[in-house]
């Protein structure tokens, strides 16, 4: 199985794999998100997914998204990071998957007393490089600007009280 997800995860990145979701109504009226950033690799990945959060809060303040923690209600803002170490002859390099995901909670429409967490929005994209910190900043600014967009395209008001340039 680690061998077929490897290959997956090599093919995606190689051909530049990338899901771009269309304008969505399920992003209207979120109040805030709880940024999350989580690494997975069997090899020590040399990217620091604390500061690819920080940054992610810190672009979505300057939108006027509020950034909070730990408050009921609120929607996760989730990026998940999956790396593996190619090696070939000296040479080393990194396949990357990054995925840019909003979870909220949402309610079934046949049993209204239940309530879960489903993905509402996602955008993803696959990469092979040998500067792994540089270019999974660049992919999660891009995966940003495609959900900025999406946000404040679904939420007007949010997007006419931002000032500041993106």
């Amino acid at each position: 199985m680690k061998r077929f997800t490897v290959l997956i995860l090599a093919l995606s990145a190689a051909f530049g794999q990338e899901t771009r979701k269309h304008p969505s109504p399920l992003l209207r009226r979120i109040p805030a998100f709880e940024v999350h950033a989580v690494c997975k690799s069997d090899d020590p990945m040399p990217i620091s997914c604390g500061t690819l959060q920080t940054a992610i809060e810190l672009r979505l303040r300057l939108a006027g998204i509020p950034v909070r923690a730990d408050v009921l209600g609120d929607a996760f803002l989730y990026l998940n990071v999956t790396g593996m170490m190619m090696r070939r002859d000296s040479s080393r390099g990194w396949a990357i998957q990054l995925e840019l995901s909003v979870i909220d909670e949402v309610l079934s429409v046949r049993h209204p007393e239940l309530r879960d967490l489903a993905v509402v929005w996602t955008d993803a994209t696959g990469i092979l490089t040998t500067t792994p910190e540089q270019k999974a900043r660049e992919v999660v600014t891009q995966l940003l600007d495609s959900f900025l967009n999406t946000f404040l395209g679904e939420n007007p008001k949010e997007a006419a009280r931002t000032r500041i340039k993106l």
